[in-house]
């Protein structure tokens, strides 16, 4: 079994302040009261539901500042996602650029985009994220879940 609940601390970064976005995920959560928490014990008895060569492709997609930086801001904006417009004037890249970028995170399956009317919005695929986070943590302290509990950090933040 996958160890625990993870926070998505672990991919935006920790607390440090964010380049792209001038807060950091402390103060973003304190702001917004909200606090994402992930489980990875929803199906993941033998974690084997992803492969090496997936993993290496997710990794590798995040392997590039500027698809990381759209990634975290992706993660930040939660299911309802971002314009691709809204989302370079955020992080100050080209429409090229980001086009570019966003077509690379999306083949990894990290993003997904919808179609509203005209608009294209872009979001990050939270359970493909799970896989990858489970793949990673996968057999964690030799298997002694006790020893390796991050849930702890995992607190709900009331307003």
């Amino acid at each position: 079994m996958a160890c625990g609940s993870v926070i998505i601390q672990i991919i935006l970064g920790g607390t440090g302040r964010d380049q792209g976005l001038g807060k950091s995920l402390a103060e973003l959560l304190a702001q917004e009261a909200i606090f994402w928490c992930l489980s990875f014990d929803l199906y993941f008895e033998d974690n084997r539901n992803m492969d090496n060569a997936t993993a290496t492709m997710r990794l590798a997609a995040l392997a590039q500042e500027t698809r990381l930086e759209i990634f975290r801001a992706l993660v930040q904006a939660g299911p309802a996602g971002l314009n691709p417009g809204v989302l370079g004037e955020k992080l100050g890249t080209a429409q090229a650029t980001l086009s570019f970028h966003l077509k690379e995170l999306k083949n990894s399956g990290l993003i997904q985009m919808r179609q509203e009317s005209r608009f294209k919005f872009y979001f990050a695929d939270f359970s493909a994220m799970n896989e990858l986070l489970a793949f990673l943590t996968e057999n964690c302290c030799g298997g002694d879940i006790a020893a390796c509990d991050l849930s702890s950090n995992c607190k709900e933040n009331t307003p």
